[in-house]
């Protein structure tokens, strides 16, 4: 018999298993599947069927076994893990059948017989646990990427024990993953609040503070994880983060080395260490970190994006895009790469491509500020783009990220005899054209009559920025402030006029000047 008479018999063997199996006649469609196991032993739906049969004569034993000889085969078949664990569930082995059925679940996301039997099995296992038992089970589906789940067993676990740090620090960081940073906060500080010196919720608390734009706060809560755990290369690499991003560059870039030191297989650790690198100019060292980081783990998408904005600095654009493509293959869902293709699309001359990029990265993340400035930015110089579109768009981003609570009582002096405070808010005060038009405004101002504070965004300082330091009454650096850090510090000056100098450039402070600090506020 040749390879295709004995497959037209073992197709036609499992029809009239399936015709046995169908009218109940289990018995004699056992017979007929394993006949077909003795000449294909891999046969994965003869495999299967007899689980199932063995299922319906209550040998959930048997079944258990067959299945998982099913998935061993072939682990591709979501229904395979929704058989096993139904049989799992008939034996009361409820957290193998979870952990089965959340794997499952992996695989086939929307398969509404694994979820409505997830749902059952917690539903009916959840009314006699202890804090424990949920945590361990909101633990196991944290692991295996179902977070819903997870936070809804961190939930049981601290409604039972409302003191378990261990459920508050994990729940915390699923909220902190869906970007829901406050309430995050509130879970991390709940259990410092149980114990102080808890590492992981401190080191998470500083890391939700510095997404929050609260650097100061950060740095504040990694030194307690470090003042507990000098070795801890985690905490050295959030530090080296929130320092680049206050602006202290040297000392983010001793941070991380510390952190590598410690660490030398840390990629992430590499991949930021480059990052402060490239803000201090030093490009091609920039360029070999980020090099490292993908050595050490290829399929880091951020590490290539990262490799893609050193390579842009240096005016490689095409290699630039090239990074960013393979950090789009790699997670399609990464919004800073689709912002950063953007941008060197941009530099590029290609609009079009440029405008769709940006496009997809606020599909991601609705609220990305930065594409929708930079969208709104470009949007006037891509062919075919109406004026109503770009009207749209801006009342988009100011309907999404206007403050609703401004200023409601300046505290200024309306004393037409008192020289007026006047703020100017820039990312420009540098080497940059926006200086050459502005120097001169300032310059111009007579002192008798106003008094002039300079809100810098600048991150690295040259000749420029010293020439205003000098025109300045007062210099204030914005760097590492949040909006409400800088709107206190505003409110604070007293500025009769503040004075937008970015737009919808990069480094703007736009969402700022939504609050209104300032009674009057110019453009």
């Amino acid at each position: 018999m040749d390879s295709s008479q004995k497959e037209i018999t073992v197709d036609s063997a499992y029809s009239q298993a399936l015709e046995h199996f169908n009218s109940g006649r289990y018995a004699e469609a056992d017979k007929f599947c394993t006949a077909i196991i003795q000449a294909i032993p891999n046969h994965i739906d003869a495999i299967n069927l007899i689980g199932v049969i063995a299922q319906k004569i209550n040998r959930h034993d048997l079944a258990v076994e067959q299945f998982k000889q099913a998935i061993n085969i072939d682990s591709s078949r979501a229904m395979l893990y929704y058989n096993l664990g139904a049989s799992l569930y008939a034996l009361s082995r409820h957290d193998e059948a979870l952990q089965v059925l959340s794997a499952g679940k992996v695989k086939e996301p929307d398969n509404s017989h694994i979820r409505d039997l997830i749902s059952v099995i917690q539903n009916r296992s959840s009314t006699n646990i202890g804090a424990g038992e949920a945590l361990s089970r909101g633990i196991a589906s944290h692991q295996a990427g179902n977070l819903d789940e997870a936070a809804n067993w961190y939930g049981k676990a601290l409604e039972i024990d409302p003191a378990s740090t261990t459920a508050l620090c994990n729940l915390g960081t699923i909220m902190a993953s869906r970007s829901e940073l406050d309430q995050a906060v509130v879970n991390f500080q709940k259990a410092l609040s149980i114990n102080p010196n808890h590492i992981d919720a401190l080191s998470n608390l500083g890391l939700a503070f510095s997404e929050q734009g609260r650097f100061a706060a950060a740095l504040v809560e990694l030194e307690k994880v470090l003042a507990i755990k000098p070795d801890h290369a985690e905490a050295h690499n959030a530090v080296g983060i929130v320092l680049k991003e206050q602006g202290r560059f040297a000392a983010a870039v001793e941070s991380l080395k510390k952190a590598i030191a410690i660490s030398p297989g840390f990629a992430d650790a590499y991949s930021n260490l480059g990052n402060a690198l490239k803000a201090q100019g030093r490009l091609e060292e920039a360029v070999d970190c980020q090099k490292k980081a993908i050595a050490i783990n290829p399929k880091v998408a951020e590490a290539h994006s990262n490799l893609g904005n050193a390579l842009n600095a240096l005016g490689r654009l095409d290699e630039a895009v090239y990074c960013y493509q393979k950090a789009i293959t790699l997670n399609p869902d990464g919004v800073k790469a689709y912002y950063n293709l953007g941008n060197t699309l941009i530099d590029q001359g290609n609009f079009v491509a440029g405008v769709k990029s940006y496009r997809q990265a606020i599909a991601l993340n609705p609220d990305y500020l930065e594409a929708h400035s930079n969208l709104i930015f470009v949007l006037p110089y891509v062919y075919g783009i109406t004026a109503e579109e770009i009207i749209r768009q801006a009342k988009r981003w100011d309907k999404q990220f206007a403050a609703k609570s401004p200023v409601s009582d300046h505290a200024n002096i309306p004393d037409p005899e008192k020289p007026l405070r006047i703020g100017y808010v820039s990312p420009d005060f540098r080497d940059h054209a926006v200086a050459y038009l502005l120097e001169p405004l300032i310059a111009s101002h007579n002192p008798d009559n106003v008094e002039i504070f300079c809100y810098a965004e600048v991150m690295a300082v040259d000749n420029v920025t010293e020439r205003f330091m000098a025109l300045a009454n007062h210099w204030r650096s914005t760097v590492g402030l949040s909006d409400i850090e800088l709107l206190e510090v505003i409110t604070k000056d007293k500025i009769d006029i503040l004075v937008d100098c970015g737009g919808h450039t990069a480094k703007n402070r736009l969402s700022l000047f939504s609050h209104k600090p300032a009674p009057v506020q110019i453009s």
